[in-house]
């Protein structure tokens, strides 16, 4: 990703967030999010917006599609059979 296809999502992130980079965070940001493909990229920008009320940070950005399968692939107990009162303490 270039810096003006950056620049792009950091505008968006700027008009919904009613926010301000300065320089160095621009800079900083942009070291931590150039080997993103520009289209993830804006897409995870655009998701951060419609699904979170505080700005995220770079890892939310980065890892936007690993956030909805996180919970994806655990097993639910069965508490059917067991008996809570035996748990506990008199």
């Amino acid at each position: 990703m270039n810096k003006t296809e950056f620049m792009e999502g950091i505008h968006r992130l700027q008009e919904a967030y009613n926010t301000k980079f300065d320089t160095e965070k621009l800079k900083f940001w942009y070291e931590n999010l150039q080997d993103m493909d520009k289209e993830e990229y804006l897409k995870n920008v655009d998701s951060q917006i419609k699904s979170n009320q505080f700005i995220p940070n770079i890892a939310q950005i980065r890892n936007e599609q690993s956030k909805k399968c996180a919970f994806a692939d655990y097993d639910q107990r069965d508490y059917r059979d067991i008996d809570f009162d035996s748990l506990y303490a008199n």
